[in-house]
């Protein structure tokens, strides 16, 4: 079966006489890959269910794999009873959740300051969840100083990039952010294609980062831009608390002068980093 949109093509290969589908291919108008889902060895349950005991799913991006989910099903019981506690998330103390149920842009982030046998009943019992949040710097404003602990690239610590009377625009991100990881193409485009012409793209890795991880992840991805891993701080790290930055990817855009010219998302970035450079 297939079924077209303007922009996305959908393809599902299934059996004919009990609905079970092998494969399911979403392809963009170019032809490109956007997710190929496979599954095998249908069993039957006891009440009819055919489930699949392998799936492998792809999920990709400019023609290339970002992500691969391999779900094996050993048994499987229809009928068990869900415990109340099977949608509890456990974490021990130290660790940063991030709270979207009211929308990417008003994300609660915490910090468990002690073991939590249920996250989401923590986060609901911190009365700061339910404080308006107030960014701390806004357009116009000055930018607060970008001093990490390191610049690199894919071989390693590098003097820190010349961004005096350049316009900036930094991605901030982390090499264990799905999202950000998925956006890492699009980075890559817009690093190479504004290569000298005054617009200066910095990766921004949040504080968990250790320098070989970093540029050992840069040299595989082909990472081309200036890189720099955040000093310690709360959250993400000083320079994402400096920013008002809650969730990654996130980014800022830096003008001639050092101000604040935008916050949000990279490809609203991008086109406002672009903007400033015609307006020259």
């Amino acid at each position: 079966m297939e079924q077209k949109w303007d922009r996305l093509t959908t393809r599902i290969v299934a059996d004919e006489a009990t609905g079970f589908v092998y494969r399911e291919t979403s392809l963009q108008a170019n032809g490109d890959p956007v997710r190929d889902h496979w599954q095998f060895a249908p069993r039957v349950t006891a009440k009819g269910a055919i489930v699949p005991g392998l799936s492998i799913e792809f999920s990709c991006q400019k023609n290339e794999v970002q992500f691969i989910f391999v779900k094996m099903i050993e048994s499987i019981n229809l009928d068990a009873p869900i415990p109340p506690d099977s949608f509890a998330v456990s974490v021990p103390a130290g660790v940063l959740f991030l709270d979207n149920r009211e929308g990417r842009d008003d994300t609660y982030r915490g910090v468990a300051r002690r073991t939590v046998t249920d996250v989401v009943a923590y986060a609901d019992a911190d009365p700061r969840r339910y404080k308006p949040f107030v960014p701390p710097v806004k357009a116009g404003m000055p930018a607060p100083a970008l001093e990490p602990i390191a610049w690199l690239d894919r071989d390693g610590k590098v003097p820190p990039p010349s961004l005096t009377g350049k316009v900036v625009l930094i991605d901030f991100w982390g090499i264990e952010c799905g999202p950000c990881l998925a956006q890492l193409p699009e980075v890559r485009e817009a690093a190479e294609h504004f290569t000298g012409k005054g617009l200066v793209i910095v990766g921004l890795h949040d504080s968990s980062g250790t320098l070989e991880k970093v540029a050992e992840f840069a040299a595989k991805r082909r990472l081309t831009w200036p890189l720099a891993i955040d000093r310690p701080g709360e959250g993400f790290g000083a320079t994402f608390q400096a920013y008002g930055v809650r969730s990654i990817p996130s980014a800022a855009v830096l003008d001639r002068q050092g101000r604040v010219a935008f916050l949000g998302r990279f490809t609203e970035a991008l086109a406002k980093a672009a903007s400033l450079l015609e307006e020259e």
